[in-house]
């Protein structure tokens, strides 16, 4: 997935420049180890984002836990106090089908 971000000319310029460093292969894994770092100092951030993954049905609640670092009891506990619905698996034979066909492309 490729996403165009607009930046301030003095950060893009030394985006552009941190391949030559050595420090990074790219921009991108570069971003990718910013963004983490960002994550963990920045417990809220973290929380917020998997509080919407989890919402729109991006991620389950067990790896809601993980992200977060909480156990399983703890998110259920902390997504009932912001009133969001817990989902119990699938409903229809067809979610079950969508489900594993998610599975399988995320094996893949």
């Amino acid at each position: 997935m490729e996403t165009c971000i607009k930046l301030p000319n003095d950060i893009a310029s030394e985006l552009k420049l941190i391949k030559k460093t050595g420090l990074y292969r790219d921009e991108g894994e570069f971003i990718k180890d910013a963004v983490n770092t960002l994550l963990s100092a920045r417990k809220d951030v973290r929380e917020s984002l998997a509080i919407e993954l989890y919402k729109e049905g991006k991620i389950s609640l067990g790896r809601f836990a993980e992200l977060i670092s909480l156990s399983y009891e703890e998110s259920k506990e902390l997504l009932a106090s912001k009133k969001i619905k817990i989902r119990r698996g699938s409903k229809t034979p067809e979610e079950m089908r969508k489900g594993a066909r998610r599975l399988l492309e995320l094996i893949k």
